[in-house]
């Protein structure tokens, strides 16, 4: 048995840029998400977390009806933070891909400590604005991101007129959420300096434009659901944040984003 050959098979996997449906890519990507704390609470730390590494497979659940599911991939440039394990030190190398990297990284070349939670977590909220705005109209705008020299002034731009940016049609509520999520992520995680307005605007249905303070409204008359954030503010003291603390802050409202299927 131990010269018999074999083959290791994976199933084909898609890149959830593919999506039209902002509801399947929005759990898509949340199930990556929740994926990488797991990884990271046993020491696998990703640290590349891009747009091109959340892939996903439709999978029949038990009523026979298909459903998503997300796949973390590409862990090529993991550490592993085990204790007594022995490797080439990852660490100190800078990850992240250049659009999708956060800020603080991109900005600040003395970071001490290259493998925080927060910095993948950034990463992938970056990865939810991308995909919003993943339109030819936006292609110029979104190439900027990629440039190492102008990504951090760029993006830094972009959070204080994420209204003057169309996302993709029947996007709108998934956008609007996730440029509030950003906002309140950067003054209450990754401690901004920079001041991040949300006044967004989104079309209604009916014409005319609301603030995203009111977009629940319009939600609700539209018969889509979304559950009110809790208040959130900013601690009293700046501090680090450890992995189960973030997790905890962040996933409350995440989980409770219930968006319309495309039709």
């Amino acid at each position: 048995l131990s010269r018999k050959p074999r083959i290791i098979t994976f199933g084909l996997l898609k890149n959830i840029a593919s999506l039209d449906d902002p509801e399947l890519f929005y759990r898509a990507w949340l199930q990556c998400l929740a994926v990488h704390y797991a990884m990271w609470e046993n020491n696998m730390k990703h640290g590349d977390i891009s747009l091109g590494n959340l892939m996903y497979y439709m999978k029949e659940d038990v009523d026979g009806k298909e459903k998503v599911i997300g796949v973390l991939n590409d862990w090529d440039l993991a550490s592993n933070s085990a204790d007594g394990v022995q490797e080439v030190d990852k660490g100190r190398a800078r990850t992240g891909t250049i659009p999708f990297a956060a800020l603080d990284l991109v900005f600040n070349r003395t970071v001490i400590d290259l493998r925080l939670y927060r910095f993948d977590v950034e990463s992938f909220k970056w990865v939810l604005l991308y995909g919003c705005l993943n339109t030819p109209e936006n292609k110029k705008h979104l190439r900027e991101w990629c440039d190492p020299e102008y990504s951090h002034t760029t993006r830094i731009a972009f959070l204080s007129e994420v209204h003057k940016r169309k996302p993709r049609a029947h996007w709108e509520v998934l956008y609007a959420f996730a440029c509030d999520h950003m906002s309140w992520f950067m003054g209450n995680i990754a401690w901004r300096t920079q001041p991040v307005r949300t006044n967004l605007f989104v079309t209604r249905p009916t014409g005319g434009k609301i603030r995203i303070r009111d977009y629940i409204d319009w939600i609700d008359s539209a018969r889509w659901k979304i559950s009110t954030m809790e208040p959130m503010t900013s601690s009293p003291q700046k501090q680090e944040l450890s992995p189960e603390e973030v997790w905890e802050r962040i996933q409350r409202p995440l989980l409770r984003l219930v968006l319309p299927a495309k039709h």
